[in-house]
């Protein structure tokens, strides 16, 4: 079992089944985008931003996205990948804190992400912006979320415009979900469920991490920004 949570949101269970069910028609496309400050570079925290961008950089968390493209949509592989990162003045550390992925799934699905560390990360002011966006010959799904507890999906078919509130689920809340599915799959008191990643999942979503991180550095020009750039001294 790989320790994709995200698949236990309420926002997964809503997406997927609409998916599932055809009220969207025939998805080709998913769009996420992901924008934090991943505890700051001056902050108590930042050591574990540092750590972090040592590895995976901001796709530490953006694995979590990639699988969920594939949870939605009934799976797949990826295929014609294709990265960009920039560095936002972290220079010294191996990862980008910014990067963008458009891929394909071989069901002929169109994904693209972006996840990024770098907003507002140089200010105490804190913002997030997170949005997803599910795009089907017969409606579309749209969710944002911008830190507060309280939020909604809005579902847009033919039939008009439907909004679905719940609550926000912490990661902790749902890691023990998660949890308690595998103990009852190694008890026998249940068949493998589909919300469980398995090994053949994360080694398909470390492997597109593993080739958009080397397109970040292939692809990047490293050089610093001028002043001119920079647009100030």
């Amino acid at each position: 079992m790989v320790g994709f949570e995200k698949r236990y949101h309420p926002d997964q269970f809503l997406m997927r089944d609409w998916i599932k069910s055809g009220r969207l028609g025939r998805v080709e496309a998913i769009h996420i985008q992901e924008m934090w400050d991943m505890h700051k570079t001056f902050t108590d925290l930042s050591p574990r931003r540092a750590e972090h961008l040592d590895r995976t950089g901001s796709l530490d968390c953006g694995i979590h996205s990639l699988d969920s493209i594939r949870y939605l949509t009934g799976g797949g592989d990826w295929c014609n990948v294709t990265a960009r990162g920039r560095w936002f003045g972290e220079y010294e550390r191996n990862q980008m804190p910014h990067i963008s992925i458009m891929a394909d799934l071989d069901n002929g699905i169109l994904a693209t992400l972006t996840e990024s560390y770098a907003y507002c990360t140089n200010i105490t002011q804190r913002t997030r912006c997170t949005t997803h966006t599910v795009v089907g010959t017969k409606g579309v799904v749209n969710w944002a979320w911008d830190g507060d507890d309280e939020l909604e999906l809005s579902l847009v078919t033919e039939d008009g415009v439907e909004t679905f509130p719940y609550r926000h689920m912490g990661h902790n809340e749902a890691i023990e979900l998660m949890a308690t599915d595998f103990s009852r799959v190694l008890l026998g008191e249940c068949e493998w469920p589909d919300t469980l990643a398995t090994g053949r999942d994360g080694v398909i979503a470390q492997r597109i991490v593993d080739d958009a991180l080397a397109q970040t550095h292939a692809n990047t020009i490293p050089v610093k920004p001028t002043d001119e750039c920079l647009g100030g001294e």
